[in-house]
């Protein structure tokens, strides 16, 4: 009974080549990486774009409620004026854009 042959380094970085799609290990690694990192980045960035919809939804229903008074909106809101204005210029909302 013989067991396998064994395999010269040549036919060892080949196979190593083969199941890497051509890369060293190393590569392989660092592509896992970014993968895992640029998910992350992606899934922060989704995140953020909800909570955004959600202010601005909010900002505009309160602005309707109280017919553009943005002091009372704000403490509607229980943020500051000044909070109420940037959050208004962040969003891009404007008079016209809400019904």
């Amino acid at each position: 009974m013989r067991g396998k042959p064994k395999k010269s380094p040549r036919e060892k970085d080949l196979t190593s080549r083969y199941l890497t799609g051509g890369y060293e290990t190393d590569d392989v690694d660092q592509a896992d990486e970014f993968r895992a990192r640029n998910k992350t980045l992606q899934q922060d960035k989704m995140a953020k774009t909800a909570a955004m919809r959600a202010e601005r939804e909010a900002i505009e229903q309160a602005l309707v409620r109280f017919r553009w008074n943005r002091r009372k909106t704000a403490e509607y809101l229980s943020v500051s004026y000044k909070t109420l204005l940037n959050k208004i210029k962040e969003c891009g909302i404007t008079d016209s854009g809400v019904a």
